[in-house]
């Protein structure tokens, strides 16, 4: 009988050894993901950063504004093209099939 309680004593202790040493791989393994995940945070990160600095730039007033004068060709209104609107002409109402515009 201590034979049989010595055996399944060696071999208790024999899976308690391989469950701590599986469990020790298990933990090396999830902080060498953890450590992973944490520098490609930083590079996320520090992309971020380089993102907002350039949108700042891109946004600033002054070039938007001589972007928009180089391109859209639209200038100031001048005060001859301001009208009221009882000086328009009547509108003729539409007909069937005509579309207006």
């Amino acid at each position: 009988m201590t034979r049989w309680l010595g055996t399944i004593a060696i071999a208790m202790l024999a899976l308690a050894i391989f469950a701590l040493y599986t469990g020790v791989a298990r933990v090396k393994a999830q902080h060498k993901a953890i450590e992973t995940l944490k520098a490609e945070i930083a590079r996320e990160h520090e992309a971020i950063r380089v993102l907002k600095a350039e949108w700042s730039y891109l946004n600033q007033p002054e070039r938007l504004q001589a972007l928009v004068r180089r391109h859209s060709g639209l200038t100031p209104t001048k005060p001859s093209q301001i009208t009221t609107l009882s000086s328009l002409p009547e509108r003729k109402p539409a007909t069937v099939g005509e579309t207006t515009q």
